[in-house]
């Protein structure tokens, strides 16, 4: 969730408020010595161009910097303004960063990446100060020629960008240059059904999803109480650990059993939404969890793995877990940003082994509409091993992180501009990544021990049977 969203709205990552780039900034603190050589190598062929001022534009993010001898500008472009955003002593500030010849490099995060190219000179629009603006048909033709640019899934959420424009861009006329456009506005982005989507102003907050919009606190809540029942499929009690993130048992069937609530506030608690808790403490929380977890598994017939309630955080959550499986270094997806009419540079996503010690027996993924965002991306990283099987219903389909901009009236929007391929060749935004075994999805008033049990008893079975 973004830290300005209330806990209901649970389908977004832990970083995500703040930004590509400063999300960027976050995920630097650790650093391979290797990773550090080429910072320190691409800095020093950078040189000379911060010898006067140089451009650079990224592809995709609507981001510019300005290199010089004094300092590095970030600006952020929405639409047709462009806003000075940060100021630096050095693009290594922002990031670990690889040259990729004379006119290209690309700024990393641990699990995210930028690419940039060099350009003449910043738009004119970077050199005006420009205040706010509330007429509706101004702040209507920014924010959907932002998506025009940015999002990259339309096709895939069966939505006519061009139509919708012709649809409410009159409605938005009509209320004349003083009135109040948020129910337009929010009427017109939920044609999307991206739970990455959201609309913020001083006191008002929008966000949509695919089926379900639920809030998904006490869902998590009725789980725990119910695998703490007399109902529950668990023998031996329930352990919760790190702030009632995990949830650890063993099935009457001597399977082991860990349900990960969220990718992140680990170090935080309480249950619910992480915020923003995905740095070094985060990530240190979440590895002791786990290794604790796996611990309390040995000696059992495989694992069940729970996602279906996990309404994601943090990739770095998901790499990390992810890791507690890996036999090798597995290509888990690529991802690429929209850049107008086209896409900038694709980079690969590896599933890979880690510091968590590795768990080697049968892995069964329990998954559901309900599994979103980062939650989606260890499903992906997990299903390209062959000791693991997925079940239950298709995911949220949400899985591109979240670009932010602002729009002329200081609104705050958000949007996915990420296109993410999995190893199978396959897009699933929009419609979910499918499981290998399917079960029906049980109503939402169903019984606990069907809305709860049913899968985990079905995923247990499947070790004694197979």
């Amino acid at each position: 969730m973004g830290k300005d969203l209330p806990q209901a709205s649970d389908a977004w990552r832990g970083p995500i408020c703040y930004g590509a780039l400063e999300k960027m900034r976050n995920r630097t603190n650790v650093r391979s010595s290797a990773l550090i050589s080429v910072a320190i190598l691409a800095t020093s062929l950078l040189a000379s161009a911060q010898a006067h001022s140089e451009v650079w534009r990224s592809q995709g993010y609507g981001y510019l910097i300005e290199t010089n001898a004094a300092a590095v500008k970030v600006y952020d472009v929405a639409a047709d303004r462009c806003t000075l955003s940060d100021t630096v002593p050095t693009l290594s500030s922002l990031g670990i960063v690889e040259q990729r010849d004379a006119d290209h490099f690309v700024l990393s995060g641990e699990n995210s990446h930028i690419g940039f190219e060099r350009v003449a000179s910043l738009p004119e629009a970077c050199a005006r100060t420009e205040g706010l603006n509330s007429d509706p048909l101004v702040n209507f033709d920014a924010l959907w020629r932002i998506f025009e640019v940015n999002y990259p899934s339309f096709a895939e959420r069966k939505v006519d960008w061009q139509r919708i424009r012709a649809t409410y861009r009159p409605r938005v006329a009509a209320l004349g240059s003083k009135g109040d456009p948020w129910l337009i506005f929010t009427e017109m982005l939920s044609t999307l059904h991206d739970p990455h989507v959201h609309l913020v102003d001083s006191g008002r907050r929008f966000q949509t999803r695919r089926g379900d919009g639920s809030p998904i606190v006490p869902i998590q809540t009725a789980l725990i109480d119910y695998l703490k029942g007399q109902q529950s499929p668990l023998t031996g009690g329930l352990a919760l650990l790190a702030h009632d993130r995990l949830a650890v048992g063993v099935t009457s069937d001597n399977v082991g059993y860990i349900a990960v609530m969220t990718m992140g506030g680990f170090s935080a608690g309480p249950v619910g939404w992480p915020g923003n808790t995905t740095g070094r403490e985060d990530r240190a929380a979440a590895l002791a969890a786990m290794k604790t977890a796996l611990d309390r598994v040995q000696g059992t017939k495989g694992l069940i793995l729970d996602l279906r309630f996990n309404p994601g955080g943090s990739e770095d959550i998901a790499a990390l877990i992810g890791s507690c499986f890996a036999d090798q270094r597995r290509l888990a997806y690529e991802r690429k940003a929209r850049d107008g009419v086209g896409f900038g540079p694709s980079f690969p996503t590896f599933l890979a082994p880690g510091d968590c010690p590795k768990y080697d027996m049968p892995v069964i993924v329990l998954i559901s509409e309900r599994t979103t965002s980062a939650a989606e991306a260890l499903v992906m990283r997990l299903r390209v091993l062959p000791q693991v099987q997925v079940l239950g219903q298709a995911t949220q389909g949400a899985h591109s992180d979240v670009l932010n901009k602002t729009l002329p009236n200081a609104w705050k929007l958000g949007l996915s501009n990420e296109v993410y391929t999995l190893a199978d060749g396959k897009i699933y935004e929009g419609q979910g990544i499918p499981p290998k075994i399917e079960t029906a999805a049980p109503p939402a008033d169903s019984p606990d021990h069907l809305r709860f049990g049913r899968d985990i008893v079905a995923a247990s079975q499947r070790f004694v049977t197979h």
